[in-house]
């Protein structure tokens, strides 16, 4: 008796099936879905993402062989160094709202440190608030750029010298810090008010800080402490957060 064709055929094994990359992974990087609707040349995302790459890559070797002439300044180099730093801190910044709004996918994604090097998360509520306000400081030196381009150095703004003078570095983080505080109390005139803020300046040793003769702190004292625990806080963390073991991976 002949047997049907359906089981003579074999079932193709694991390894000859086409991979998941192939079949679901190339579809969706090509795909020019998601591209503006008002963009005349759509690219999809394997065209971006290898253009973002050629030109993170090249400006990596420009800014090399800028730090390596000595026929520019310190200052100069620093300004050189300073536009990938810019590029890693909008970067992050895209993630951690892509991580808050899209969680799963990015689960999926096994990201390691290097041996011996903590990671640094973006998942922390502490690290995003931190991103978003020097992500903001950028913006707002960019902004203030485009204005006034000649702006004379003495009459800058404090967001914008910091953004285009301070390198964002572990060493320069008070400065830093100061600038994050400056633009964090146009937003949030009252830190101490603040739910999740708040929460930094609880140190019990703040609360007796200035007490008055009877045992008590006074309202304006107790806020005024809060508030300086809260920035004190914050140092600490973007200490943690540019320090090379939690940056670098």
């Amino acid at each position: 008796m002949a047997r049907r064709g359906t089981n003579v055929q074999r079932a193709q094994s694991e390894e000859e099936r086409p991979p998941r990359w192939v079949l679901e992974g190339i579809p969706v990087l090509i795909a020019k879905d998601f591209s503006d609707s008002q963009e005349p040349n759509p690219r999809p995302m394997a065209t971006l993402e290898g253009e973002a790459s050629r030109d993170i890559s090249e400006l990596a070797k420009q800014i090399r062989r800028c730090c390596s002439n000595k026929k520019w300044t310190s200052y100069q180099k620093r300004v050189a160094c300073q536009q990938l730093v810019k590029l890693a801190f909008l970067s992050t910044d895209s993630i951690s709202r892509l991580v808050e709004e899209f969680p799963e996918p990015f689960r999926e994604i096994k990201l390691r440190a290097a041996p011996g090097r903590k990671t640094f998360s973006t998942k922390t509520w502490v690290n995003k608030f931190l991103i978003k306000h020097i992500v903001g400081i950028h913006e707002l030196a960019r902004e203030e750029a485009e204005r006034d381009p000649g702006c004379d150095y003495n009459f800058e703004s404090d967001f914008r010298y910091v953004a285009e003078h301070v390198p964002l570095t572990r060493q320069n983080a008070k400065q830093w810090l100061d600038a994050i505080w400056k633009l964090l109390l146009t937003e949030i005139p009252n830190p101490e008010g603040h739910p999740r803020l708040r929460q930094l300046g609880r140190r019990p040793s703040l609360r007796t800080k200035r007490m008055r003769s009877d045992g008590t702190v006074g309202e304006k004292t107790q806020a005024h402490n809060i508030r300086a625990a809260i920035k004190a806080k914050l140092g600490v963390y973007l200490k943690r957060m540019l320090n090379d073991s939690t940056v670098h991976k």
